[in-house]
């Protein structure tokens, strides 16, 4: 799932699937290590 760093922290109308679904998250720089952190713990963080 590609996403930069911008799409983080922010509220969806929508759930489409658990983190434990994602194979990975592309992201880019800049990201707050809390919130990579917590993502790890579901499935592979990328950056690029």
């Amino acid at each position: 799932m590609p996403t930069d760093k911008s799409k983080f922290r922010r509220k969806s109308l929508y759930k489409i699937c658990d983190w434990s679904e994602v194979t990975a998250l592309v992201t880019n720089d800049g990201v707050d290590p809390d919130l990579v952190d917590r993502v790890r713990r579901q499935t592979e963080v990328i950056f690029c």
